[in-house]
Formats: C-alpha cells, structure tokens, sequence
C-alpha cells in the first residue's frame, strides 16, 4: 500500500548561474522549511491513487528557491482502482493542528500487539491495517524538524504580554506551545531560550522537541493551566475489538504563539505584505584603513512597533564589527555568528531620540559604511511588527550618504602579477580618468569614462606590460585629482 519516491527523479535539467551542477538541492516541499523532504512515501491510507500532484522546489547554494508543479501516476500492483482496504480491524485518524490545518511529515508510531510506523502525508492522515484484535496498542506521534517554522520575534512579544499580564494566551495549546523549555511554566527563561533559536545561536530546543502532539479528545482540567493533570501525548488502546478511524491528534508547533506555521506542504504560504517600514539611521561614514568607528544606531520610528528582527551583513574584509555597545537593545538581543554576519531580535519599548546600540567597526581599508554595510534575511527574516500587530520592513538609511570628497583606494592585490583593481569614490556623477603611470610619468595606460556617484572599482590589465616595480596610478575629474603607489612583480 505505500511507493517512496525521491525528488531528484522528477528533475529535467534545473540549473543556477551561480551554483555548480549537481549541488543544487531538489526536495518535494519548501527546504527552507522543510529541508529534509527529498523523498515523499505515498500511500493507499492518505488516498493517494491514480493521478497525484506535487510540488518539486529547488535552492542553490546562496539559499533563493524555486519550484514548479507536476504530477505522478499512483497505481496499486493488482489494478485496483479505488485502493480498497484489506481485511482486518484498523487503527488510524488525522493530525492537524487547533487551527484545523493538516500536519505532514509525522511519524506515527504504533506499538504493543505488532509494531510499525508512518508519515503523514499533506492530508495529515495515517491507517495501520491488519490489526490482531482483542490485544493491546499505543500510538505515538513524532516529529522534531524545523524548529524556526512559524518562529519569530513576534512570538516573543506575544509571550512578553502574557508573562506580564497584559494580553493572556487564550488557549490550553498555545501556553504549551509558549512553555519552550518544557518546565510547565511560561517564564523570561522561555523568552530567554526562543531568543538563541531566533538569533542562529541555537539549533534545536535544548529541553523540548519542535512539535508535540495532544489527544483531540483529552479535555484539560484547567484549560488556564495545562499543566494542572498529566498531559497525554500518545493514545492507548487496550484489548480493542473493533476499528479505530478516529485517533486523531492535536499538533502544537513550540514557540509559535500565532499559529504561522507552515505544517504540510500543502498549506498555502501567505507572501509578506508589509505596511511600513523601521529604518535604522547611521551616520554615513568613511572608512580609513587602520582606524576604529563608533556608529551609534537610532530609529525615528522605534516608538511606532513592539519588536523587530534581522541579519547584519558586512564585509569582513574590508572591516570587522569589533564589539557592540548596549543602549536600549542589549548584549543579549545580539548573535555574533560568523565573520561578516551578526543577528538581532528584540522587543520592548523605546523613544526616537534613543540610541538603540552602537557599533565598534575596525576598518580594515577604505570604503564607505552604507556600501559594505547591509540588512537582510541571510540567517534571521528582517521584518519588524508595529504597536498594531502589523507586519513592516527593515531597512538601513544612513545621513549625510553624500560624502563631500571624491577618495583614491589602494589597489587590490598589490603586488600584483597581471591585474590589479583599483577602487574610488565619488561624491556625484562625473567623467573620470584613470591611468597608469612609471617611475618618469609616462602614461602606459588610460581608462576614460563616465561614472556615477559612489564607489566604483575598475579592474587594470597590465599582463603585456614589460615595466615591473613601482608603478603610479592617478584618478583624475574636473574637481580631483589623487595619485597612489602599486607595484607589479616581474613576469
């Protein structure tokens, strides 16, 4: 009754400018939800006869996806058309969520009198078969993949309201689902765990696992308090003398507190429809080779949202975020991952006229802030949520972006073999020339063109050039002129 197929058979050819053939990553649903569907098992118990369709998505390597829909032709191995059950008593039902959404990818385990296991499909149903009667069987649902599905700062904001009485959880489902370190209790050390996982800094729930499962039909003794009785997480069945068809359960995704997860891939994923914006203002500033920066970081509009969350990406060759000062936002809110990334995740209150932190930059040579200093959704979704539970962008702005002084770079590499690129900046559009120079000032090359305000680099070829030493370079418009050394080593 069940055919396990794998996602790379239904691939034709998908390919990437930028990722190598073959590193591709093919599954059957969204991998940045659910990376581990490179196979799908199909099955008499889901309905899924004759003409099924799905889903096939890809991601390259810098993780953007894509996907398309076809279809797969399900048949039974003696021509049945219907996939009519066989005989015998037996045990199965539906897992889905308190929003009545059907929850794949669990595995259903049954135990005692025989023993097997299932995976839910999109439908969230499962049906053993066979079953000896008159003996004994427990069913235990598992799952424990994606812990950040349906997770973000929002949910903080949310367990935040809670804890201080402002705005309670209104159900048994989503205080479990708040109780992150599974200590029967919604305390800061919840808020304190959810906030590793959002900033990268952890990977799983230490004490919990990502989904549990309750009993539709177990009813709480204090729906205030779930806690208050031995929450059932598996069902029993003793000595059972007919058909189960209705051992369903209910699936509490943790940390999510607003019911955003993606539970199957079947479910529609709603698209992002911001309704503002957070701009985080800097001063722009230019960097220097060698020198340390204080940025101080504000938002105008800080007062206008409860929380916000991001990646911070920089280029960690051209200078290093050394350390962050705490203001409004602490040390905590902070996940300093590799080099050239930093997560943030916070939620409170602040003015306007607040610095929120401030960051300590090292220049490791020239450039300028705004162009090697970015916001995005590389390890944390950048979004942040209005005082009316809105959803907005992130953005970085940076005042006084037009720096008065057109700069000369140093070359990059230098020494060089052959090429070397030289980069500038330059306050407005203007012509500009570029050109090489040896030791006496004769020109041995000369790149003219038009080129428009900020930071450019232009790469010299010089491989047929004889001259090998010290060699000059000189950027020149109708306002600027500046010359460096280079050298370029004997072919």
């Amino acid at each position: 009754g069940t055919v396990e197929l794998w996602a790379a058979d239904f691939d034709a050819g998908s390919f990437d400018n930028c990722t190598p053939q073959g590193q591709l990553k093919v599954t059957f649903a969204d991998p940045r939800i659910h990376p581990d569907s490179i196979n799908r098992v199909f099955s008499c118990a889901n309905g899924e006869i004759g003409t099924v369709p799905v889903e096939l998505w890809v991601q390259d390597l810098a993780g953007n996806v894509s996907y398309c829909e076809t279809f797969v032709v399900i048949q039974t191995n003696n021509g049945d058309e219907d996939c009519s059950t066989p005989p015998g008593a037996v045990i199965g039902g539906n897992i889905h969520t308190e929003e009545d959404e059907a929850v794949e990818f669990v595995e259903v385990n049954l135990s005692g009198a025989m023993a097997s296991d299932q995976m839910t499909g999109n439908a969230g149903n499962y049906m053993f078969h066979n079953i000896l009667m008159e003996q004994d069987y427990t069913v235990a649902p598992e799952r424990d993949d994606q812990p950040l599905n349906g997770v973000s700062t929002f949910d903080l904001v949310l367990m935040s309201k809670h804890i201080l009485g402002i705005e309670l959880l209104d159900s048994p489902y989503k205080l479990i689902a708040a109780d992150v370190n599974n200590s029967g209790t919604i305390t800061t050390f919840d808020m304190v765990q959810l906030r590793k996982l959002i900033l990268n800094l952890d990977e799983t729930f230490p004490n919990n696992t990502s989904w549990r499962f309750i009993p539709e039909h177990y009813e709480f003794i204090d729906p205030q308090n779930p806690w208050a009785g031995f929450i059932p997480e598996v069902m029993s069945f003793n000595n059972i003398a007919e058909s189960v068809t209705d051992a369903n359960f209910i699936a509490i995704k943790i940390g999510d507190l607003n019911a955003s997860a993606t539970p199957s891939s079947a479910a529609a994923v709603e698209g992002r429809n911001a309704t503002g914006l957070l701009e985080f203002e800097m001063n722009e500033t230019l960097l220097s080779s060698g020198t340390t920066y204080k940025v101080p970081v504000r938002a105008s509009s800080i007062s206008e949202v409860t929380g916000y969350q991001y990646t911070m990406n920089y280029d960690a060759n051209v200078m290093n975020i050394t350390s962050i000062e705490p203001g409004v936002v602490g040390l905590e809110n902070f996940g300093m991952l590799e080099a050239g990334t930093i997560t943030t995740s916070w939620n409170g209150e602040a003015a306007a006229d607040d610095v929120l932190f401030t960051l300590v930059i090292d220049a490791k040579s020239d450039a300028v802030l705004s162009e090697v200093l970015k916001v995005s959704s590389a390890r944390t979704v950048a979004e942040a949520y209005s005082n009316n539970a809105e959803l907005w962008d992130v953005a970085f702005t940076y005042e006084g972006a037009k720096l008065a002084q057109a700069q000369l770079y140093p070359n990059e590499p230098n020494p060089f073999d052959n090429k070397t690129t030289v980069g500038f900046y330059l306050p407005e559009a203007t012509q500009g020339t570029l050109e090489v120079l040896d030791l006496s000032g004769k020109i041995l090359r000369t790149i003219k063109d038009s080129y428009t305000a900020g930071r450019h680099a232009v790469e010299i070829d010089l491989t047929n050039l004889p001259n090998a030493g010290v060699l000059y370079y000189r950027l020149s418009t109708d306002t600027f002129t500046a010359t460096k050394k280079m050298i370029k080593l004997q072919q």
